[in-house]
């Protein structure tokens, strides 16, 4: 029994080495791309990269105390899947998942980031504008846009 939560723990440290270097790599993405784009580099960014590491981390050490209460309880052996005996198998589905989240994360596009920021901004810009000026520039969007149709 002994034996098989040395192998559990082995496989969880990997399990959470795993999913350390693939935040490592989202948030190397993302200062590149915040690079690309001129922004700045905030400590509020920084900030939820350690609140990020610390909730998955903190997940993937949660998850394999569940499964280590499941070594202990031999659930698996009771479920007739004995088979799973020595495998984190929560901790391994949530590092899976913690994975997939990052690397979906790398390829969000920046650039629809960007637009929706930009638009942000002109909404912004809009409301402290006079009903009269909004007008105009709204007419003068509309003149620039047909100029790029033609």
């Amino acid at each position: 029994m002994i034996q098989g939560l040395k192998i559990m723990t082995m496989i969880a440290v990997c399990v959470c080495v795993l999913v350390l270097v693939a935040m490592s790599i989202d948030l190397a993405s993302g200062l590149y791309k915040a690079k690309l784009r001129n922004e700045l580099h905030t400590s509020f960014g920084f900030h939820r990269s350690v609140i990020k590491f610390i909730t998955n981390e903190g997940a993937v050490i949660t998850a394999f105390c569940i499964d280590v209460m499941l070594h202990f309880t031999s659930i698996w052996d009771i479920l007739g899947i004995s088979q799973l005996v020595n495998i984190p198998v929560i901790t391994i589905i949530l590092g899976m998942f913690c994975c997939w989240v990052e690397l979906v994360s790398i390829r969000e596009k920046a650039d629809k980031k960007a637009e929706k920021h930009a638009l942000d901004q002109l909404v912004a810009i809009m409301r402290t504008l006079k009903k009269e000026e909004v007008t105009r520039v709204l007419e003068a969007l509309g003149k620039i846009r047909k100029e790029e149709k033609e």
